[in-house]
C-alpha cells in the first residue's frame, strides 16, 4: 500500500474510512482517506468528480444528520467519470466544512455508493445551521431517507421545496424512490397502488418504481 501519514488505521481485509481530525486546521476542510485493504479494487460513483462524501453532525438529541446540502447536476456528462480505488491502496477525499457554522462533533459519511456504506470516525469540527436545513430539504434527502419520510412524501401528506438544483417535483422523487429496492416490497406495492389511484397525474413516477422493483427482482 501506498504510504499513508502516520497515525492513520488501516484494518486488514477491509475497506474503511477515516478522517484526520488532528492534522485538520481551523476553517479548512478535512482529509477523509478512504482506504482499501479488500482483495478487490472499489469503483465510486461520482458527480463532477465529487464521490459523495458528505458532512454529518450530531443534534442535541445525539442522533446524526446530514450538515452538507447537495445539488444534483442535470449534464449526464457529469455522471461518467467513477474514480476506481485499487486493493492496499487509498484515496484521500476533502471533507467539508463551512466558513461559517458553530463548534460541533461532526463525522463523515460516503452516500450513493453501491455496496458501500462507509462512516468515519467523531471529532470536533464546525457545522452550519443553514446548511444544515438545505441538506434536510434537497433531492438527496429524498433519495435517502427513512421509509416513513419518502412514504409521506409520496402520498403527499408532507411536502418539501428543493431550490438547490433543477429536481422540484420531490413528491415524483420520493415515489420512484420507493423503488429502489431499501423498501420491503410489501409496503412498497399496496402503497404504489394506493398512490396511483389518488394522484393519476404521477402514473409514471408509480410505472418506474414498478419497473425498478421487477429489474432488481430479476436480478
Amino acid at each position: 500500500m501506498a504510504k499513508l501519514p502516520g497515525g492513520i488505521p488501516t484494518t486488514e481485509g477491509k475497506v474503511t474510512l477515516f478522517a484526520d481530525y488532528t492534522r485538520a486546521k481551523v476553517g479548512e476542510n478535512i482529509d477523509v482517506y478512504l482506504i482499501n485493504r479488500s482483495d478487490h479494487d472499489i469503483v465510486l460513483n461520482s458527480q463532477d468528480g465529487d464521490v459523495y462524501l458528505k458532512l454529518e453532525a450530531k443534534n442535541e438529541d445525539g442522533a446524526w444528520a446530514r450538515a452538507q446540502p447537495h445539488a444534483f447536476s442535470w449534464c449526464g456528462n457529469s455522471y461518467d467519470f467513477r474514480p476506481v480505488v485499487r486493493k492496499d491502496c487509498y484515496y484521500r477525499i476533502k471533507g467539508h466544512q463551512p466558513k461559517v457554522g458553530k463548534p460541533a462533533k461532526i463525522r463523515f459519511r460516503l452516500y450513493m455508493q453501491e455496496g458501500l456504506d462507509l462512516v468515519t470516525d467523531e471529532g470536533d469540527g464546525v457545522a452550519s445551521a443553514e446548511e444544515s436545513a438545505l441538506a434536510a430539504t434537497d433531492a438527496l434527502a429524498v433519495s435517502t431517507g427513512s421509509f416513513e419520510f419518502v412514504r409521506d412524501l409520496a402520498t403527499g401528506e408532507k411536502k418539501i421545496v428543493n431550490t438547490l438544483d433543477h429536481m422540484r417535483d420531490m413528491q415524483g422523487r420520493a415515489i420512484r424512490t420507493l423503488g429502489s429496492g431499501r423498501f420491503a416490497k410489501e409496503k412498497v406495492l399496496p402503497l404504489l397502488d394506493e398512490i396511483e389511484k389518488k394522484f393519476p397525474a404521477n402514473a409514471s413516477d408509480v410505472s418506474f418504481a414498478r419497473s425498478l422493483l421487477k429489474e432488481k427482482e430479476a436480478r
